[in-house]
């Protein structure tokens, strides 16, 4: 066959090199629509999970006393046994994956596998009545979704495509485009490159889109109507602004210490983990028997 012929079979370089950019272009904006997709729907049960319970502690007041430890307990054997990558909150691990990008996309931490259990489990505890939030999951079950299209599309997965799909998760999640790109560049600063930055704002702005179009221009905190004099505004921001960095840096650093801790009593605990979960159940069903205020993620 002359050479002449068999060069006409292949693209050229340029053409090569357009056909991977459309087919990168294509993963990115259906994996935006489906994670979007997903993520609506999983606002919308975690939502119904915790109003069901709201009801049933209304007909059976004293019934989470039996069934929060009970499902503590169960989705800690479930995750243990079965799905140990869905432990945690998600991000953390989306962000150990981003660190080896092509390796780990074969690997469970972003498995689709490991993101219908983050979606199950997750919305069980919220039924149980854990403070248990959606970002965290949003964001490994969307990354496991992007990662997921490009792979099917076979488009080379860069740590880009990480941090498109998770911050195309919380966009989605939360009707907040910019939200998407601060979580981008602030949760998964390590792994950004400036070269993804089109990636990441196209996926945020489609799965913007798409939650736009189906849930609507909703606020998902609610409209806030009152406001303050810029007198009492002057006073009250810097203290409520202290008051919160204080109480939030001390919260994550004790939350930090606990998990890092290697006292022998935080190390039996967590050598049966099982029955740590029971416990935690068991206060968590307590405090809101007898508060009624502390159910759920606390939105």
């Amino acid at each position: 066959m002359p050479i002449r012929s068999m060069l006409r079979r292949f693209p050229s370089e340029p053409q090569a090199e357009m056909i991977t950019v459309a087919r990168r272009r294509i993963a990115t904006a259906v994996g935006a629509v489906l994670l979007a997709l997903v993520a609506l729907v999983f606002a919308w049960l975690g939502d119904r999970m915790q109003a069901h319970l709201l009801q049933l502690v209304r007909k059976l007041p004293y019934a989470p006393l039996v069934l929060t430890p009970c499902l503590f307990a169960g989705v800690a054997w479930v995750t243990k046994r079965w799905v140990p990558s869905a432990r945690g909150s998600g991000i953390p691990q989306v962000i150990a994956a981003a660190e080896h990008p092509d390796t780990s996309s074969r690997l469970p931490l972003v498995s689709l596998r490991t993101a219908l259990a983050k979606f199950v489990l997750t919305l069980v505890m919220l039924f149980a009545g854990g403070s248990v939030g959606r970002e965290g999951p949003t964001v490994q079950i969307s990354a496991a979704i992007m990662i997921a299209v490009h792979r099917v599309l076979s488009v080379p997965i860069t740590a880009g495509v990480y941090i498109a799909g998770g911050a195309a998760g919380v966009s989605a999640a939360f009707n907040t485009p910019l939200a998407g790109v601060a979580f981008a560049i602030e949760e998964l600063a390590s792994a950004y490159e400036q070269r993804v930055a089109v990636l990441v704002m196209a996926a945020v702005m489609i799965a913007g889109f798409v939650s736009l179009g189906l849930a609507g221009d909703y606020v998902y905190f609610g409209a806030m109507r009152q406001t303050l004099h810029v007198s009492q505004a002057i006073v009250i921001i810097p203290v409520v602004g202290l008051c919160g960095g204080v109480a939030g840096g001390l919260f994550s650093r004790a939350v930090l210490r606990f998990g890092q801790s290697q006292h022998p009593v935080l190390l039996r605990m967590r050598s049966r983990p099982i029955l740590l979960a029971l416990g935690c159940g068991m206060v968590v069903a307590v405090l809101g028997v007898t508060t009624g205020a502390t159910w759920g993620t606390g939105y």
